[in-house]
């Protein structure tokens, strides 16, 4: 999940999943987050703003908390999320993290195509129960929150929802 490294996320689901009772189904839930656009450059655009915006606003938000004990203090300075998360905080970082680290940041951007390529990576690698497509949206205007929204209607779902 987003701000999670993948292979962090994929060993803590295959854990999850041999620890159940025989009884139990696992409810694996994906959540990748997701930017589609007709032209790639602008889906990497958007996808880093609205990324990085989102990245920053959790950095900002945990260190305002007061820190009630050291485990706190710890996992808000050290954690694995937190260090993802300090990657992603700019529009720069965000592309340059999506860009060198590609399936670790679990981030989706580009057109239809692109993103039901990667998507299908995700579910290949995982087999979640359910799978939750966030549609960025951090600091893009409506328009271009919609439109990607559209897209991913039109010409993504089909697909995904046959995988």
């Amino acid at each position: 999940y987003l701000g999670i490294p993948f292979d962090l996320v994929r060993g803590l689901t295959e854990t999850y999943r041999k620890n159940l009772p025989a009884e139990a189904k696992s409810d694996v839930v994906l959540g990748i987050h997701l930017h589609v656009a007709k032209d790639r450059s602008e889906a990497i655009e958007n996808g880093a703003l609205a990324l990085s915006s989102q990245a920053d606003v959790f950095l900002r938000g945990r260190l305002s908390r007061p820190v009630e004990t050291e485990t706190i203090r710890t996992y808000a300075s050290k954690s694995a999320s937190r260090e993802a998360f300090e990657k992603l905080c700019t529009v720069e970082k965000a592309k340059a993290a999506v860009a060198g680290e590609g399936p670790n940041v679990m981030a989706v951007w580009g057109t239809p195509g692109e993103c039901i390529e990667k998507i299908k990576f995700y579910v290949d690698a995982m087999h979640p129960e359910q799978l939750m497509l966030n549609i960025a949206s951090g600091s893009l205007t409506q328009e271009k929150v919609l439109a990607s929204m559209w897209l991913c209607a039109q010409e993504v779902m089909p697909i995904v929802r046959r995988m």
